[in-house]
């Protein structure tokens, strides 16, 4: 009898160690897909971006006074450099190791990175609010030849302007209470771990 309590509880916890395993990597597969959508969607959105990065390039030399030079360069570099840091940012949080981490790793980590990404979010906003203005410049001297700053301009053309900067603040916030709802939706998935 003795015997045959000590097998079943050897098999008990081999049981358990399996179905442990089992649920650590069915949790990983989904906290992994959490971010799958924003992931492709960021991607795609770095790919237009690089792309118009390489426009501006090639008609660089239409950018002929000092402030459009910067202009320029500024466009360039929220082009290409926050787009490879979002993207940086988010394979960071999605392919955090929870199989192979302990909990109190795997939680640190991920609020490392969710703080990481979060923080590029914002900045990301303030910097769109400059950019709208910049790449208008770069973009009116490409196309028109004429100087964004020094048209004169009647009250009604600051309309667009203004629906612009609203427009820009809408998605912001929009996109950012996206990011929060899947960081959120990701951090409760790894805080039932501590449960199991």
């Amino acid at each position: 009898m003795k015997a045959t309590w000590a097998t079943m509880s050897d098999e008990l916890k081999k049981q358990r160690i399996v179905t442990r395993e089992i649920i650590m990597h069915m949790t990983q597969q989904r906290y992994a897909k959490k971010f799958r959508t924003v992931s492709i969607v960021e991607t795609m959105a770095a790919i237009i971006c690089f792309a118009v990065a390489i426009y501006i390039l090639l008609n660089f030399k239409n950018l002929d006074r000092w402030y459009l030079i910067v202009c320029g360069v500024f466009t360039l570099g929220f082009l290409v450099v926050l787009p490879i840091l979002v993207l940086k940012a988010i394979h960071k949080i999605r392919y955090i190791d929870i199989f192979g981490n302990s909990y109190k790793n795997t939680l640190l980590e991920y609020l490392t990175a969710k703080k990481n990404l979060l923080r590029l979010q914002r900045v990301g906003i303030y910097l769109s609010l400059v950019q709208l203005f910049a790449v208008s410049a770069v973009f009116a001297k490409i196309w028109s030849g004429k100087d964004f700053f020094m048209k004169d301009r009647g009250i009604w053309e600051y309309v667009p302007i203004i629906g612009a900067v609203l427009l820009i603040l809408i998605i912001a916030k929009w996109g950012y209470n996206g990011y929060l709802k899947i960081t959120g939706s990701a951090e409760q998935l790894l805080k039932e771990l501590e449960e199991k």
